[in-house]
């Protein structure tokens, strides 16, 4: 794709110069850093006034014109009679006025930015183009800074951390879920059926199959009495088989067939059932991670809200282009609470042992935390059944556990990145969990 980059030498692809900068355009696999919009709740009686604010903000920002001037006479000059462009230098900003700023710290492409702006009644609207993250962050800091010291009202719907980690995002190839397999996730979502299917599913890893007893065992559905099997919300998901036995030497192994395709009915040992064969692949490889995806999507809280998510998707927080950098995360949660931005990581995994939580663990720290581009601040484990985990901590005054640590990048690193795990027996007792460790990660980390 193309890009847009500044420089001091002239390029055969220049779009602008100026005071011996160069904007040109150039190939490259990474994404444009996107226009950052703010608004700051002040009057400005003029455009000059507003140049005179970043002068007292900070005397190292330096502009490149005499005066500002109005972003439509860039337009008709550089780009009316360019249409089509893959990138554009001053029409994506789509303010009134621009300034041409330099930011004397870092490299040069960390310095130079674009600053839109238009002056409303009582308060002026930003645009901000940087040709870096690491500029953008820097020159939105002063401004942020320089607002909260004179308690100055500023408001951005964008976070930066959010930007940055949406440059690492690789192309999405996920199938979506058809309408078999949502109704069947939705279902087992539903709070008096939920209990039945983590139990029918925790008999089927162990031994492949739901026996007749399962089918027996008494449940209360909607206030009424009835047997599972009497359910046909729960047992349209379940085809039935024979088990039989079949000795091949000095082994016995169990075989489950069809109704209709025994050779010989004397060898019926019993009727068992188990998840559909169309059912059975989505169940094992995605169905847990959907579960948890959509309760958590769900998630409400006062004063705690999810502003931006990612479910199933690649990062490469390196930037490479090499494959062998990437990391899929199951979950990816922006999340807000009074006033401050975290962002959580979750891996979700049917079976949670010890050593799934230390292998994640162990990616985590090569293909993120090592990475240059990590703004992840917190990691949570959830699993549907617990294998040997010890649960060490309690939720205040509940009996609900769950486990707590750090992934460390050195042996004397104390705070590089906690992590936390916990099962979940139900919607409910996942967002009991989900709702604390949350809590926990704003208060502590």
């Amino acid at each position: 794709m193309k890009n847009i980059h500044v420089g001091k030498k002239k390029q055969q692809s220049n779009l602008f110069e100026i005071k011996g900068y160069t904007f040109f355009e150039f190939e490259t696999d990474l994404s444009p850093v996107p226009i950052y919009r703010l608004t700051v709740k002040r009057k400005f009686d003029s455009m000059l006034d507003v140049r005179f604010w970043f002068e007292e903000m900070n005397g190292d920002i330096n502009f490149l014109t005499d005066t500002p001037s109005e972003l439509t006479t860039y337009i008709k000059e550089y780009e009316e009679n360019i249409p089509f462009k893959d990138r554009y230098l001053f029409h994506d900003l789509r303010t009134r006025y621009i300034e041409f700023c330099v930011y004397d710290e870092g490299t040069l492409k960390d310095n130079v930015l674009l600053v839109g702006y238009t002056l409303l009644e009582n308060e002026v609207c930003f645009a901000i183009k940087a040709f870096s993250l690491i500029g953008l962050e820097k020159f939105t800091r002063l401004i942020f800074d320089y607002c909260n010291k004179h308690q100055i009202t500023v408001n951005s719907e964008d976070n930066l951390r959010w930007i940055q980690l949406e440059q690492c995002l690789l192309p999405d190839i996920n199938v979506n879920r058809n309408d078999l397999f949502d109704g069947f996730l939705k279902k087992t979502m539903l709070t008096d059926y939920c209990k039945i299917f983590i139990d029918a599913f925790k008999c089927i890893d162990s031994q492949g199959y739901l026996d007749r007893k399962f089918y027996d065992g008494v449940v209360r559905v909607n206030g009424n009495e009835t047997t599972i099997g009497k359910l046909k919300q729960f047992t349209k998901y379940f085809s039935r088989f024979w088990k039989t036995e079949i000795s091949t030497k000095n082994v016995k192994r169990t075989v489950l067939s069809l109704h209709d395709e025994l050779l010989n009915e004397e060898s019926i040992d019993k009727m068992v059932y188990t998840i559909k064969p169309h059912l059975m692949q989505y169940y094992q490889l995605h169905w847990f991670e959907d579960f948890c995806s959509e309760n958590i999507k769900n998630f409400t809280s006062p004063g705690c809200k999810i502003v931006n998510s990612y479910c199933g998707r690649k990062f490469n927080f390196f930037q490479s282009g090499n494959d062998n950098d990437s990391r899929e995360l199951d979950i990816l949660l922006g999340m807000e609470s009074n006033g401050i931005h975290k962002i959580v990581a979750i891996e979700c995994k049917k079976k949670l042992s010890n050593d799934e939580i230390k292998t994640t663990n162990s990616k985590i720290k090569k293909k993120i935390l090592s990475a240059p581009n990590n703004v992840i601040d917190a990691y949570i484990h959830i699993g549907c059944f617990n294998e040997d985990v010890v649960f060490d901590k309690t939720i205040e005054s509940t009996d609900q556990k769950y486990k707590q640590g750090l992934i460390q990048l050195k042996k004397e690193a104390i705070d590089d990145a906690p992590y936390f795990a916990f099962n979940a027996s139900s919607s409910e007792n996942l967002n009991i969990k989900f709702y604390h460790v949350i809590k926990e990660i704003f208060e502590q980390w």
